[in-house]
């Protein structure tokens, strides 16, 4: 059972760090294969999902908004950022809390609205805070 666990684990976050990093890099490139990759890391947690939503829930959620914020879907991008916080917070992920806030910040950002991306990446700078991680949360800052 611990082995198993912890390969679910493993392969939990290479699948959620690979899906993010791939719908990124899809955003830079407009390269059609990382938007597939993403898609498949994407289809993975919703497979788990089913199995474990306390834990992939959040993440799962962040997934799907950076998808949407790729094919510029604009309103489902912002609700499912929302939903990510929300569950990260719900369920006491406070990293990931933190990595949801940033996402939504640069998304934000990236449509014009400074406001609402300050607010955000003030938020990712106190969760990053909050879970220990100070130096990312310093890098927020420059």
């Amino acid at each position: 059972d611990n082995v198993w666990a912890l390969s679910t684990m493993a392969n939990t976050a290479r699948a959620f760090y690979s899906g993010l990093v791939a719908y990124w890099v899809y955003r830079k490139s407009n390269d059609r294969k990382w938007a597939r990759r993403a898609s498949k890391e994407t289809a993975l947690m919703k497979k788990w999902a089913d199995f474990n939503e306390w834990n992939i829930q959040n993440k799962l959620h962040l997934m799907e908004a950076e998808e949407a914020f790729c094919f510029e879907d604009i309103a489902r991008a912002k609700s499912l950022y929302e939903k990510a916080i929300s569950s990260a917070r719900e369920h006491r992920f406070s990293n990931e809390e933190a990595l949801a806030c940033e996402l939504a910040g640069y998304f934000f950002m990236e449509i014009g609205h400074k406001y609402i991306s300050l607010k955000y990446l003030l938020q990712a700078h106190e969760k990053y805070n909050d879970w220990g991680a100070t130096g990312k949360a310093n890098e927020l800052h420059k």
